[in-house]
């Protein structure tokens, strides 16, 4: 048995729990210091690409190489989309979609 400060004695049995409180402590911290950090993805190129047909006639990138305009096109090609923006322009059918207004749908009079 050992004194305390203010001249108590102390159990062995409170020092156990002392001593096992401690460990528990410790052994929280060192998991938490020593656990893998989230590793970061890395990133992503910041280079957009467009689509654009092969043909000589084509004026105009597209989003997705399922675009509307170009299933008629036999060759799409992937291209970058500053490179795109210098010759061609962007897509109606992908950049400005014209969506129709939701048809509205009138109450009949009950009576």
């Amino acid at each position: 048995m050992a004194r305390r400060s203010n001249g108590a004695i102390r159990t062995d049995v409170e020092t156990k729990m002392q001593r096992i409180v401690l460990l528990i402590f410790i052994a929280c911290l060192s998991l938490v210091s020593f656990s893998e950090s989230p590793k970061t993805p890395a990133k992503e190129s910041s280079v957009v690409y467009v689509y654009i047909s092969a043909s000589k006639s084509a004026k105009c990138y597209h989003a997705s190489p399922k675009c509307q305009a170009l299933r008629k096109s036999r060759k799409v090609i992937k291209i970058d989309l500053k490179e795109a923006q210098k010759s061609k322009k962007a897509c109606k059918h992908c950049y400005y979609p014209s969506s129709p207004l939701p048809k509205r749908e009138y109450l009949e009079d009950p009576y």
